[in-house]
This record gives C-alpha cells, sequence and structure tokens, in this order.
C-alpha cells in the first residue's frame, strides 16, 4: 500500500521522551503495587481463617448437640418379635442399638 509509511522502530520506543517514566518512577511503582497485593493477602487469608474457625465451632455445636441428644433419649429393651411385628411407620422411629452401646445406658 502507498498510503502506509515503512515502520523503521518498534511500536514501544515510538513515545515521546516526555511521557516515558524513568526507572527509579517505575521502581517505586512496583514497590506500591507489592505493598497493596501483600496487605489484600493478609485481608484474604484472615477472612479465610474466620470462616474456617467459625465452620469448625459450627462443627463442634452439631457433634455436641448430637450427642447430647444421644444422652438423653429413652432406652428401651424390646423383644425382637415385637420388632418383626411393627409397621414400617414404627420402625422408622426405633433406632437400633448394639449390646454394648446399650449396656452403657
Amino acid at each position: 500500500r502507498v498510503w502506509k509509511t515503512v515502520q523503521t522502530k518498534r511500536h514501544s520506543a515510538m513515545r515521546p521522551k516526555s511521557l516515558r517514566k524513568g526507572w527509579e518512577v517505575q521502581q517505586e511503582r512496583r514497590r506500591e503495587r507489592e505493598i497493596v497485593h501483600r496487605v489484600e493477602k493478609e485481608m484474604k487469608d484472615a477472612v479465610k481463617a474466620e470462616k474456617q474457625a467459625q465452620r469448625e465451632r459450627a462443627e463442634e455445636r452439631k457433634k455436641r448437640k448430637e450427642e447430647n441428644d444421644r444422652r438423653a433419649e429413652l432406652v428401651q429393651h424390646v423383644s425382637a418379635a415385637k420388632v418383626k411385628r411393627m409397621t414400617k411407620r414404627q420402625l422408622r422411629g426405633v433406632r437400633m442399638v448394639t449390646g454394648s452401646a446399650a449396656a452403657g445406658k
């Protein structure tokens, strides 16, 4: 094409000298960026640690609640023949416990 000039320099080198930043300015900006990244990472880590601690507390609460419910429930000895006669609806409410676990009650 006749109207296009042949490029002699790199495009990055075609900017005027007044628009170019000095090496010290570039290094200062890089340091500032690193500081900002470090602070952001610390904040994210703090939030993540808080969420993890919250999750662990909730899990511990859930375990304690289940254990207390198990301790508080009534234990009745039911014969095998009676269990066989029960309907499905009645069996849903029954929790089978082995002999060693029931002996602790």
